[in-house]
């Protein structure tokens, strides 16, 4: 349900290619033209946080509880039944547009 909801690209921000964060991180540079450089960088960083909580499902927050973080409510869930859990993968189908 949250696959299909939240619309997540990919697992964890590991697998994001590299020229893609590089290409968000020009776009921000240009929408911030002008600030100083110090204070650059810390509104960069923080809006590629937000670009890897948009699009990393261990990063988004739960659907039906947006509040926790899907990396969070998995290691909950296995520490109440006493093990290791791990998202490796999801698959996602659409129909039409």
């Amino acid at each position: 349900m949250h696959v299909a909801a939240a619309n997540p690209q990919s697992v964890s921000r590991d697998d994001i290619d590299p020229k893609l964060v590089e290409g968000e991180r020009e776009i921000y540079a240009k929408q911030m033209e002008g600030k100083p450089a110090e204070i650059l960088e810390k509104i960069i960083g923080g809006k590629i946080e937000k670009f890897y909580s948009q699009i990393c499902m261990l990063e988004q927050g739960f659907i039906k509880d947006p509040d926790v973080v899907v990396k969070d409510l998995i290691a909950k869930v296995g520490t109440e039944i006493g093990d290791t859990l791990t998202l490796k993968r999801f698959e996602r189908f659409q129909l039409g547009v």
